[in-house]
């Protein structure tokens, strides 16, 4: 993996902001060394992912146009975060 600067680590927590189309977020570092996402989505649903430092190591190695996307190898984390995502109610415009 090589060495792990703040820049990889950011870059892989903006891939998943950018996946979820994360409108406004902030991130914290945990008591056990992981990170604590907090984002609203398009939706405007607030969400919160905590990511571990195995799940953070799995993102920065996870490249979205790889073909272990397309073949539902996602990092955990990632997984999780889209199952929410299929889960958070959408909003229907009333007329």
């Amino acid at each position: 993996m090589g060495i792990v600067t703040h820049e990889r680590i950011l870059c892989a927590v903006g891939r998943v902001l950018d996946l979820v189309d994360a409108q406004s977020f902030s991130i914290a570092e945990t008591t056990n060394g992981g990170l604590r996402l907090d984002y609203i989505a398009s939706t405007g649903v607030a969400q919160t992912l905590d990511l571990s430092l195995n799940d953070i190591s799995d993102l920065i190695e996870w490249h979205p146009a790889s073909a272990d996307r397309q073949a539902g190898h996602a990092p955990t984390a990632l997984r999780r975060l889209l199952a929410a995502r299929e889960r958070e109610p959408e909003l229907v415009g009333a007329r």
